[in-house]
């Protein structure tokens, strides 16, 4: 996950939140939880495209485990924390079937775009 935010060719902020160009696909995407509980994803940007495709799994749930992201951010300005060009997200660790969270990170990955 690390590496696609990494290494994404360009990052655009909106309202609804960050999408880029992965590295993987080559195409518009945002990072997301799948909704069966699987992972965390890549979910396409190009809805209603011929090149539009389904969720890509980058971090599997396994083990009786479910992994999920969270609160997914892109510092594009200098903020009173000094970050410029980073991601911010948590990341949550659960027992599958429950709400209880088990394990939680927050990370900050840098743009090298």
């Amino acid at each position: 996950m690390g590496d696609e935010l990494a290494f994404a060719s360009s990052v655009e902020v909106t309202g609804a939140g960050p999408t880029f160009v992965s590295p993987t696909t080559k195409q518009p995407v945002a990072i997301g939880n799948d909704a069966d509980g699987s992972g965390i994803v890549l979910v396409s940007q190009n809805a209603g495209d011929d090149s539009a495709f389904d969720p890509v799994l980058l971090v599997a749930s396994s083990h009786g485990l479910t992994v999920e992201v969270f609160d997914v951010a892109f510092n594009d300005d200098k903020t009173d924390n000094g970050k410029k060009n980073t991601w911010d997200f948590r990341i949550d660790i659960k027992q599958q079937g429950r709400d209880t969270v088990i394990a939680s990170t927050a990370m900050t990955v840098a743009w090298i775009g």
